[in-house]
């Protein structure tokens, strides 16, 4: 994947890195950001961000399984942020999925300011608050504002 900022990126993979779970998504996204790096590179002129990890979804779906709305929405937010691409994927997409990632953005930064609050306290619901796995087991990631 062609980042932005290499040191900031290597940050975020550790990040992506701590358990099977985080891996999984890391590693369908990248094949798939890799997919649609690949079909920019064999076609001139070159389709927009948006369009070709339109066209290469369905094949990395077929090679690793079917991807949740949550994952798909915090991939978003990662290539936006992270991704050579990521202005141009961010100016194409829809008013839906812009919305997606604001959300994703959102809940992030809620769970970054409640773990700060009260890291290893006992949440509503008598779990353990933990800073790595979200809602139903999608893995955690940065957040930066999106479209940065």
């Amino acid at each position: 994947m062609r980042v932005r900022d290499e040191r900031v990126w290597a940050e975020q993979l550790v990040e992506l890195d701590v358990d099977e779970q985080c891996r999984r998504f890391r590693d369908f996204m990248l094949d798939w950001v890799g997919a649609a790096e690949l079909l920019t590179k064999g076609c001139d002129p070159a389709p927009p961000p948006r369009a070709a990890l339109e066209s290469t979804l369905a094949v990395v779906e077929g090679q690793r399984g079917w991807l949740s709305v949550e994952w798909l929405s915090q991939m978003l937010l990662l290539l936006v942020q992270h991704w050579e691409l990521g202005e141009g994927l961010w100016e194409s997409l829809s008013v839906w999925e812009r919305r997606m990632v604001e959300q994703v953005t959102a809940m992030k930064l809620a769970e970054l300011q409640q773990a700060a609050e009260g890291a290893g306290e006992v949440g509503e619901a008598g779990e353990e608050v933990e800073g790595e796995v979200v809602g139903d087991g999608v893995p955690a990631v940065g957040v930066a504002a999106a479209g940065d």
